[in-house]
């Protein structure tokens, strides 16, 4: 089953005033017990973002997925797969990214490894996030205590240190 979604040449003005334009498609299958739905990114823009390209996410029990993402989004290429777990509680993400600028002058990985976010937090409660390129990569590891107090710990070369994550609506709580 294909569901192609194409906004007027003019764009959608979407009930929260964003104006979409370009398609987006979603293909949904069922082989050998995996459910899979890939979808298809034809120049979408939404407000001043824009996405191109593809992202694959499939199941064999509707609680573990694969991701694949071969996307464009704002002069960068972003490709990679992840495992995403759920549950109704928690989410927890695992995998690789690489994000390649414009031109492809300057390639980072993003490397995600048993990032937990459990539903009501503010903040992830467990896992790390390695980022950058060559020499430069620097690692975030979030604890128990970051999921309400946005506090993690950052690794660059030899030097560790404590950093607060910047607050956003009503997170950290107060």
């Amino acid at each position: 089953t294909t569901v192609t979604v194409t906004f007027a040449a003019g764009g959608c003005t979407l009930p929260s005033g964003i104006t979409a334009t370009g398609a987006i498609s979603l293909s949904a299958t069922v082989a050998t017990g995996t459910a899979t739905v890939d979808v298809s990114f034809d120049a979408l823009r939404i407000g001043t973002y824009s996405i191109a390209g593809t992202a694959s996410l499939s199941t064999r029990n509707g609680t573990s997925y694969t991701v694949m993402l071969d996307l464009v989004s704002e002069g960068r290429m972003i490709a990679g797969d992840l495992t995403v777990s759920a549950t109704l509680t928690a989410l927890t993400i695992s995998g690789d990214l690489l994000v390649l600028r414009s031109g492809g002058s300057t390639a980072y990985v993003l490397g995600i490894e048993g990032l937990t976010w459990n539903r009501g937090d503010c903040y992830p409660s467990a896992g790390s996030l390695t980022i950058g390129t060559g020499a430069a990569m620097q690692t975030v590891t979030f604890s128990s205590a970051t999921a309400s107090t946005g506090e993690v710990t950052i690794a660059f070369g030899r030097a560790t240190f404590n950093e607060t994550l910047p607050a956003y609506g009503d997170c950290p709580a107060p």
